[in-house]
Formats: C-alpha cells, structure tokens, sequence
C-alpha cells in the first residue's frame, strides 16, 4: 500500500510505503507569505494585490528563498510553512514505513523596521530508501520567526528482532514504523506548531500479521495510529 509525496507549498509529510523492497516518499516543500495593508512598501517574492473588507492587502509569497526588501516600517502580517518530514521505507510484506510528519505551521504579525530581511522557505525532507528512516524537513524563516520542519517517518522493519522504531520529532511529528515485537511512538511535534506522529500498537509476528506505521502528524491533528 502506497503513500504518495506532500504537496510543495503546504509542506505536507511524504507517505512511508505499506509494504516491499520500496522507498518512502519525500515531504513537500514549505512555503512564507507576508501582506500588509495600504500603499506598497516592499520587494520580493510573488507580489499580488487583494481586498480584505474594504482595505488593499499586498502580499509577498515566497515559494524559494528570497529577500524581503521593506523601504517603510510596516507591521505585516505571517504564515510561515516549514517542509513536511520525508517518510520512511519499508521492507518485507507485513511491516510498513511511518509517515513523515508535516512542516510547522506559524501564522500572526509582527513590526518589521526598515532594511534587508532574509526569508527561508524549507525544502521537504527526501523520503527513505527501503528499512531506512526518512529525513527530516527543513525549517522555514522569517523576521526571527522559525517553523520547525517536520519530523522524519521511522523504516519499517521485518527481521526478527525486536525493534522500537520510533518517529523523527519536527513541526509535526513522523510516524512510528511498524515491527516485530516492540511498541513504537510517533515523534513529538512542536507545541504551537503542530502535532504528534502515529504510535504503532498493533505488533505482529512473522507472517502471521501485518503492522501499518504510525501516519505523520499536521497540524489539525495527530497522525493516526495502527
């Protein structure tokens, strides 16, 4: 059973793969958008213009990282998006990989002087090649503001001995992989950010079972347990 890779620009967790000599897939790309209201005031990224009730919005959205270029003192508006976690691979029919949990999401406003400020848009973590963990996601930054990358999905296992394969923390945490006799933990996602990875509970031995990882966490929800 296959997961499939998160979406660039909603720093999503790559899928861990069910089953097979098979490689997980990678998390999505992070993304920053910055808007503010009135007369236009700064450069960098996609700049667009909205209404927001009456007021002209411009919005910066930075799908790479880019400088934000501020010529007047604004207090501007944040959703900071860091890259999802990678999930893991899995090996053999019965043990499968752990989601990678989702980039760490921050939304608010802040005062920003004039000047050069560096934005840095996560890249996701590339998923598990089979029985290895995937890697983690990148963080996103702006104006000393960090979304913590996701966290990496566990490998799953199918040898005989006795695994706790737990999930990488980040934003949101990776799920924990499936294994032969040991109970695994999804990693720990930032408070504020997002949530914990899947645990994996349902513990099978040889074939007489199959063990589904722990899927990632977002940042609505935990991700499920098996």
């Amino acid at each position: 059973i296959a997961g499939s890779a998160g979406t660039d620009g909603l720093g999503g967790g790559g899928g861990g793969f069910g089953a097979g000599l098979t490689a997980g897939f990678d998390g999505g790309d992070g993304i920053v958008i910055i808007a503010y209201p009135f007369v236009p005031a700064a450069t960098g990224g996609t700049v667009s213009l909205i209404d927001v009730d009456g007021t002209p919005y411009f919005v910066h959205t930075f799908t790479s990282s880019e400088d934000f270029v501020l010529s007047k003192p604004k207090t501007v508006e944040y959703l900071i998006v860091a890259g999802g976690g990678g999930g893991g691979g899995a090996r053999g029919g019965y043990w499968g990989a752990g989601g990678g949990g989702a980039g760490g999401l921050l939304t608010g406003s802040t005062s920003v002087a004039v000047g050069t400020l560096p934005v840095v848009v996560g890249t996701g973590g590339a998923g598990g090649p089979s029985q290895t963990n995937g890697s983690p996601g990148n963080n996103s930054t702006f104006s000393g503001l960090a979304a913590s990358g996701g966290g990496y999905g566990s490998k799953g296992n199918d040898t005989a001995a006795t695994l706790q394969l737990d999930g990488g923390p980040g934003g949101s945490g990776g799920g924990a992989g499936g294994t032969v006799g040991a109970v695994s933990d999804g990693g720990s996602g930032v408070g504020g950010q997002g949530n914990d990875g899947g645990d994996v509970t349902a513990i099978s031995s040889g074939s007489t079972g199959y063990t589904r990882g722990g899927g990632g966490g977002g940042a609505g929800d935990a991700g499920a347990s098996n």
